[in-house]
């Protein structure tokens, strides 16, 4: 069953009693920057967190470790990305950000950059946009939630 995370999260922040914006707050009423400042330490401490567990995921693959030592390296991968998903939620609603409606319209954009069902790729691997592709209009993404908030 697919959950919204955000909701989830939500729930959690409204529960131990801190602030969920309903839609984007604008900047005349940011009010919170202790709240910002606490979630770009938040995600730093979180990110290093989760660049360690893959260091550490890496030294098992390319080592000599048991199946079960990969196995929880694999496990320790996974809970700090989604620590850092969760850290990330808290500040898309302390800010009252439309995560979903976002991820939906990034997610076509880059769908986009196949031309007929293929993508062309860099040296490294990384997908190249197509010269037509069309970036996602995030403002409007942004004002649409400003006027009916975060549905």
């Amino acid at each position: 069953m697919v959950k919204n995370i955000q909701q989830q999260q939500a729930k959690f922040m409204k529960e131990c009693g801190q602030f969920v914006a309903p839609r984007p707050i604008g900047i005349v009423n940011i009010k919170r920057n202790s709240e910002i400042e606490l979630y770009k330490n938040l995600i730093d401490e979180e990110d290093l967190e989760l660049r360690l567990a893959i260091e550490q995921l890496n030294d098992c693959i390319t080592g000599d470790a048991y199946p079960r030592e990969t196995y929880a390296a694999m496990a320790e991968v996974c809970a700090e990305a989604v620590d850092n998903v969760y850290v990330i939620m808290g500040l898309m609603n302390t800010l009252g950000l439309p995560f979903h409606a976002m991820w939906d319209a990034i997610h076509e954009a880059n769908l986009n950059k196949r031309i007929n069902g293929v993508v062309t790729k860099d040296k490294n691997g990384k997908i190249i946009k197509p010269k037509d592709w069309q970036p996602v209009d995030k403002l409007a993404i942004i004002n649409k939630a400003i006027q009916w908030g975060n549905k």
